[in-house]
């Protein structure tokens, strides 16, 4: 069918990481990874068909993953443990999904590191 699953399902990390990983997905944890755009126009089509509510499809063959580096500097902060999409486990194959959902997201140690790091 073309249908390969949320991405919250398709991505792990360690205990250690899993609430971090969970907050910076947000909403964004029950996008439909999909292999193209033709499943997810059939997908989107069954969902009107049967009135079944909306969902988000990632289709590989289209999506980007960002390329939005932090810059080393901000790496280098007090605080920093690193680019969240370092501390997640995924298969290669949807590495483009998982790129545009993490791209420019920095996992640290607290909330106040966060609200700092923010500022800058």
């Amino acid at each position: 069918e073309g249908i390969i699953g949320p991405a919250g399902d398709l991505l792990s990390t360690d205990k250690t990481y899993e609430q971090a990983i969970e907050a910076a997905l947000g909403g964004n944890i029950n996008n439909v990874i999909v292999e193209d755009s033709a499943a997810a126009k059939s997908a989107i089509n069954f969902l009107k068909k049967h009135n079944a509510g909306r969902v988000t499809f990632l289709p590989l063959d289209i999506i980007r993953g960002g390329s939005g580096d932090m810059g080393q500097s901000l790496r280098k902060r007090p605080g920093v443990i690193g680019p969240a999409i370092n501390h997640v486990r995924f298969e290669p194959h949807i590495k483009s999904a998982v790129e545009y959902l993490l791209h420019s997201t920095l996992i640290v140690e607290t909330l106040d590191h966060a609200i700092e790091i923010a500022r800058t």
